[in-house]
């Protein structure tokens, strides 16, 4: 008797989550972003949220975002389920675009080098400039993962790094 009563609950258990995770996708098509994304902007990136209220992120003026705003939701996508502001979950058409949004600080700019390593650099600097045109200085300031989700953290100067880490991602 307790067997069957245990296995009736697993079923029922079973049924109900499958009942609950197998639903249809659901997605938002629009040109404009519906309102409270305004909370997820952040420079370089727009945001949209879908029925299931998920946050889709895209880089400004991608051809992914003009094509989620007429098509609505590609099938081939990145999810990152609670990793967003307020434990959102993120999506996004590639997993670098999630990265470069959730690394995003007013007034710094962050690169990603080979090895993963996180470079910030303030907005405008021209070490920005020579490391976009030229690679990495060769005089810079290293924290082994002291940055966000324990990334090596690099800049060419160690108050950039402080500065960084303090600002608030969300602002």
């Amino acid at each position: 008797m307790q067997r069957s009563v245990v296995t009736l609950t697993l079923i029922v258990g079973l049924s109900l989550f499958l009942a609950c995770t197998t639903g249809t996708p659901t997605s938002v098509a629009g040109t404009v972003a519906p309102a409270g994304t305004a909370a997820y902007e952040r420079a370089g990136f727009e945001t949209r949220l879908d029925k299931g209220g998920r946050l889709w992120v895209f880089e400004s003026s991608s051809q992914a975002l003009s094509d989620y705003d007429s098509k609505g939701a590609p099938a081939v996508h990145t999810v990152r389920p609670l990793a967003g502001p307020g434990g959102i979950t993120i999506k996004a058409v590639e997993g670098r675009t999630i990265d470069a949004y959730l690394l995003a600080r007013p007034g710094f700019v962050t690169r990603i080098d080979k090895r993963g390593h996180l470079w910030v650099f303030a907005a405008g600097s021209p070490e920005l400039s020579q490391f976009d045109t030229k690679g990495a200085p060769a005089v810079h300031t290293v924290r082994p993962l002291a940055g966000p989700n324990r990334m090596t953290i690099k800049a060419v100067e160690g108050a950039t790094i402080d500065q960084y880490m303090q600002a608030d991602p969300y602002l």
